[in-house]
């Protein structure tokens, strides 16, 4: 083979005859049987995956081919300019040279060269093209056959329809078909209607009719116009488009659906069916969400400008979601890493290369991906995105915005409109002043010589004056009152808010959301919108009065001089809509970066055991040092734009002083203004300079209060994918009986459960068995429905539990976590905390339920071992009790309701010998007539159920009595306990005894 520093000189690639592009075309097209641009995909797709990678190529000649598929991809390479860090076009410096000797070739050119010179060197590739092009002429009469009979079928099935609708409707009269019509309607969403009604005018039955017949007379009333909108989508041609799969294939075929003739009759039954549950707040809300769901998601892929301005971390944040998404990672020639993310539905890729030390080739192509994968792709990518597109800053206040953030004030409105009422006396009487001191002055300087009467008047002035102000600090008390109030209602109420949307989110989105920065946004951002709401409103408002009025006197006082003094207003007001943009910009980097502080604050702080433990305390300081330095950053710029506003507006104000002096004191001398008016004038004119100042700094608030809000919504306005409520709730105790029939699961792109298959029989015990990680921890969250499967479905008493409502389910299964979780609060307080919100004790019971939950546990011992018995506290997250106590706690917790159905994931794992025998004992009492799934490791947990279920690479692999599965000799489970066995034979005389 050549030396690799001689092949820029020796390259020679396989010249292609000097005609136009289009006669290449035509002459390639009558030579393969295809076009150009299929021979050349079908050509890279045979040559890096099919025969072509075992031709053992020299090294010349796969230069050649690549440069081929380099000048195809880009055109003529620019030798003056090495390619930047981050764009597709990254080569090495021997296929560089074999790129620049293909000099100008066009990409037709150039795809015609890779094709004669692959056909030269592998003679396997012809064949291959004869074969692909049998196969498409075959799929193509196929695929003409089917839409023939799919269309005559259709035809068909549409005349039926027609003449059976046409019989039903002849029999009866329009006012029949239309109370036909609102009787099946008021049928499927009385029980959604009556329970929403329940709520708003709780034991008042009239207002509930009332509200029922309005919600039901708008249902119908919407039911009217979607079946319009049907009706004209029925009656227009549509064309469907279907491509086929691109890796073998390219044909397109159109299908033509013409439903001229079909028209939706009003009964249709099929549109008369409500899957899902009404949404009273705003019916369309749900179309709306089902479009976004639709779109290809392709605007979630980064564009080669913004690649171009990636750090490392964003290199590092984007590998990692696209390896969760399914996404291929492909380490090119050792220099770079390419990676292939999911773009849109016909499966392309769409690549990114970045490059290490030195740089490498660029190989693109179409790969099939995965749809399933693909979905999850932009799902992972949407959720992940949910709190992060607040970093996005919209500078630009929207008047929708605005308005919506107002609505959160409406239940405030009298409250407000008083604080409203008090503002404007105590501003007029603000304003009164400059002209009461422009009065008095006048009288002091008229020279009369009636010094008698001008005291006199002098006197009733002043005493009318301070009645006056008397009444303007009673109004300004009770404008400041008022507004504080609502403000702090307000911000509790959002706060409640924003805790209800959080709460109501499904398990899979905290997953993807920090905890600090939920906290920051539900105290600092709801604080922030609230006093926004409030105290700034209210500063707006009297601002906004003060620049009014006092601009009114001006011009009352002397026109032309009002017009001088607010020649500078236009310019500061464009200068504060600036400013109040950028500050509403760096409000909400702020407001990102210290959630990123509180999230680390709090993450180590709640875990400083294992910070100490590793003796981390100094590196967890400068880590906590680098985040208050982005805040310190972030806090300069805005002072920077603070202080300049400031003082720009600041000189602006001096400035209108310097001018109305300058030029009243002219008209003073002229005897066009008294003094008493020119001083009225002087004040009115710092007032309305203070004023515009005041409207500045509101302007600055609201823009704060308005990032703030926009984070909020983002949480408020997420609808789980896991309803809270809503759905079959059965009157009779369930049976037990579980079924998990072929389930696939994914978890953030990585599939976990592979077509999984469990019947959990009533009354029975199962052990889950299997290795760390192989999902045995995702089944019962399954079954809790915490997720959803993304294929097959869960049968409880052969009901798919996702038409149950979700509480129902819940309160009917008893688990316990591998990592309990105990609450602030006293044993008996978390004993409660698993029982039915409704429970009271009663008093004819021997024992409460709770205390006997307890003695189940064997947490007697416990409670005698303080002086506060069952009051005892547990700490924080149940720091005050060890690893096994805080288990039997979490199962006395679990079995207080006397659920149907228990789940202990590894519950007795932490416990001692002793204590494990004696939870074991009692757990075998009350799980008699219950369904019993255990997930364990230990021995003695696995002995005791009645039959063992075996999971391996995400289904279950053997199943059946521990005896049974023992006995065969080379059983995944046999192998699987005698790990186990030999493990704990070391261990035997170590065992870990929890101390009360």
């Amino acid at each position: 083979m050549a030396n690799k520093g001689e092949v820029n000189q020796k390259v020679n690639p396989i010249k292609v005859p000097l005609e136009t592009d289009q006669g290449i075309l035509q002459s390639e097209e009558r030579k393969w049987g295809l076009p150009l641009k299929e021979v050349y995909k079908h050509g890279l797709f045979f040559y890096k995956d099919k025969e072509g990678k075992a031709m053992h190529l020299s090294y010349e000649d796969r230069l050649k081919l690549v440069a081929y598929t380099q000048q195809a991809a880009h055109g003529p390479l620019d030798s003056n300019s090495a390619p930047p860090l981050g764009v597709l076009d990254v080569i090495g410096r021997d296929r560089r040279g074999a790129w620049q000797a293909l000099g100008q070739m066009s990409q037709i050119q150039a795809m015609a060269g890779f094709i004669h010179t692959l056909d030269r060197l592998c003679p396997l590739f012809k064949p291959y093209l004869e074969a692909i092009q049998k196969d498409l002429e075959n799929k193509k009469q196929q695929g003409l056959k089917k839409a023939e009979e799919e269309k005559a079928h259709m035809e068909l099935q549409n005349r039926i329809i027609l003449e059976k609708q046409k019989q039903e409707n002849s029999n009866i009269t329009e006012e029949q078909q239309v109370q036909r019509i609102k009787d099946a309607l008021n049928v499927q969403t009385y029980q959604q209607f009556f329970e929403y009604a329940q709520q708003q005018f709780p034991g008042n039955c009239d207002q509930q009719a009332i509200l029922i017949r309005q919600l039901q007379d708008q249902h119908y009333q919407q039911y009217i116009q979607q079946l319009a909108v049907d009706q004209r989508l029925a009656n227009s041609n549509l064309k469907y488009k279907v491509e086929s799969d691109e890796e073998n294939d390219n044909e397109k075929e159109e299908i033509d659906c013409n439903l001229n003739d079909s028209k939706p009759a009003l009964m249709d039954n099929k549109s008369m069916q409500t899957s899902d549950k009404i949404d009273l707040n705003d019916y369309n809300e749900e179309s709306r969400d089902e479009e976004a769901e639709e779109s290809d998601g392709d605007d979630l892929i980064p564009s080669v400008e913004e690649v171009r301005m990636w750090t490392r971390d964003d290199i590092v944040q984007f590998k990692e979601s696209a390896r969760a998404s399914g996404g291929k990672l492909t380490v090119g020639h050792g220099e770079t890493i390419t990676v292939r993310v999911p773009t849109h539905y016909r499966a392309r890729c769409i690549c990114y290369e970045f490059a290490t030390d030195s740089y490498d080739i660029a190989r693109y192509y179409t790969s099939q991906v995965d749809t399933q994968k693909k979905n999850e792709h932009i799902e992972n990518i949407k959720d992940k995105t949910v709190l992060a597109t607040t970093k996005k800053i919209n500078v630009k206040l929207k008047p929708s915005e605005l308005k919506r953030l107002l609505t959160l004030a409406e239940p405030e409105k009298w409250t407000l409109a008083g604080a409203i009422g008090f503002l404007l006396i105590s501003s007029s009487v603000t304003m009164a002043v400059p002209f009461s001191l422009g009065m008095v002055l006048d009288i002091i300087y008229s020279g009369t010589n009636d010094l008698i009467a001008a005291r006199e008047r002098l006197d009733q002035l002043c005493l009318v004056l301070c009645g006056v102000f008397l009444v303007g600090g009673l109004c300004n008390f009770g404008r400041v009152y008022l507004m504080s109030i609502s403000g702090q209602r307000m911000t509790q109420t959002l706060r409640k808010q924003v805790f209800s949307s959080i709460m109501r989110q499904e398990p899979a989105w905290f997953a993807k959301t920090s905890t600090g920065e939920l906290v920051n946004r539900l105290s600092a951002d709801t604080q922030l919108v609230g006093r926004n709401l409030s105290s700034n409103v209210s500063d707006g408002l009297r601002s906004l009065f003060m620049v009014g009025a006092g601009t009114g006197m001006m011009f009352y006082m002397s026109p032309s001089l009002a017009l001088i003094g607010l020649c500078v207003v236009p310019p500061v007001s464009m200068l504060a809509i600036i400013y109040g943009r950028f500050v509403r910009g760096i409000t909400r980097q702020l407001q990102d970066a210290l959630a990123e502080t509180s999230e680390l604050a709090e993450e180590k702080i709640s875990n400083i055991k294992t910070v100490k433990s590793f003796s981390k305390e100094q590196k967890e300081c400068q880590s906590y040092a680098q985040r208050i330095e982005t805040l310190l950053n972030l806090a300069y710029k805005e002072s920077l734009a603070v202080g300049s506003f400031y003082g720009l507006t600041g000189l602006s104000g001096n400035t209108i002083i310097i001018l109305v002096l300058y030029y009243g004191g002219g008209m003073v001398a002229t005897e066009q203004l008294t003094v008493g008016n020119l001083t009225s004038f002087l004040l009115y004119a710092a007032y309305v300079g203070i004023s515009i100042g005041g409207l500045s700094s509101f302007y600055t608030d609201l823009n704060k209060g308005m990032g703030a809000a926009t984070r909020l919504w983002d949480i408020m306005d997420r609808e789980p994918k896991i309803p809270v409520i809503g759905g079959i709730r059965p009157k009779e105790r369930p049976k037990g009986e579980i079924v998990l029939d072929n389930i696939n699961f994914s978890y953030l792109g990585a599939p976990l459960i592979k077509g999984l298959d469990l019947h959990l029989h009533p009354g029975k015990s199962v052990a889950l068995v299997g290795r760390s990680g192989c999902g045995k921890s995702t089944v019962a969250s399954l079954i809790l429905r915490l997720y959803d499967p993304d294929v097959g479905r869960i049968l409880l008493d052969g009901v798919d539990i996702r038409q149950l409502d979700p509480v129902w389910l819940r309160s009917h299964i008893g688990y316990v976590s591998q990592e309990p979780v105990l609450f602030t609060g006293s044993i008996k307080d978390n004993i409660l905390y698993g029982a039915h919100d409704d429970y009271v004790p009663l008093e004819n019971e021997k024992e409460p339920a709770w205390l006997a939950a307890a003695k189940a546990a064997q947490l007697q011992e416990l409670a005698a071992g303080s002086s506060d018995g069952w009051s005892r506290e547990v700490g924080a997250g149940g720091s005050q009790l060890s690893g096994g106590q805080k288990q039997r706690v979490a199962i006395a917790r679990a079995i207080v309701k006397n659920p149907k159905i228990l789940i202990l994931d590894e519950a007795t794992s932490a416990l001692d010998t002793y204590s494990e025998y004696l939870v074991d004992k009692a757990l075998k009492e009350i799980s008699r007539d219950r369904t019993l799934l255990t997930i364990a490791h230990r021995l003695s947990t696995i002995q005791s159920a009645d039959e063992v279920a075996v999971i391996g690479d995400g289904r279950i692999i053997e199943k059946g009595p521990y005896t049974e599965l023992m006995a065969k000799p080379d059983g995944y489970f046999r192998e699987l306990m005698t790990h186990q066995t030999f493990a704990g034979s070391k261990t035997k005389n170590n065992q870990d005894v929890q101390k009360s």
